[in-house]
């Protein structure tokens, strides 16, 4: 399988969901993500706020007979922010996007969710979970 090539640049928002009390942590604010290309196997970069860092690889699928695509992501990240969900600064990342294009021009708007934990490697493993909402571009 071959690595697409078609960047992207994205910019937008993001904000920490909190399902319950053990989640008391915050990540919000402006977020931006490179990607290799939308569709296809490729790579991706995010930059948030808290020292947020991810990188790490997707796949792209637009479903048939729609222009949406659906692509899930798994890697590493980093985060400068001391939380009590993530005892250690590198928490592996997941996570799932769904993008149109808008219209009959370049541009595409994802919306993501991302889920950050230790995957069990300390305690507590209580990991953040947050959604982001994209404008992005190729270049």
């Amino acid at each position: 399988m071959d690595l697409n090539w078609n960047p992207h640049g994205y910019a937008g928002y993001v904000d920490t969901f909190e399902p319950n009390r053990s989640h008391t942590s915050d990540l919000q604010g402006p977020m931006a993500k490179f990607e290799t290309s939308p569709e296809g196997l490729g790579a991706a970069a995010r930059i948030g706020p808290g020292g947020l860092f991810t990188l790490g690889a997707q796949y792209g699928y637009t479903i048939p007979g729609t222009p949406l695509t659906i692509t899930p992501s798994a890697g590493m990240a980093y985060v400068d922010k001391s939380m009590p969900e993530l005892p250690i600064k590198t928490p592996f990342a997941l996570g799932l996007q769904a993008g149109i294009p808008l219209g009959d021009t370049k541009a595409r708007l994802i919306a993501e969710y991302l889920h950050l934990s230790n995957a069990g490697l300390k305690e507590p493993n209580t990991g953040m979970d947050m959604g982001a909402v994209m404008l992005g571009y190729p270049f």
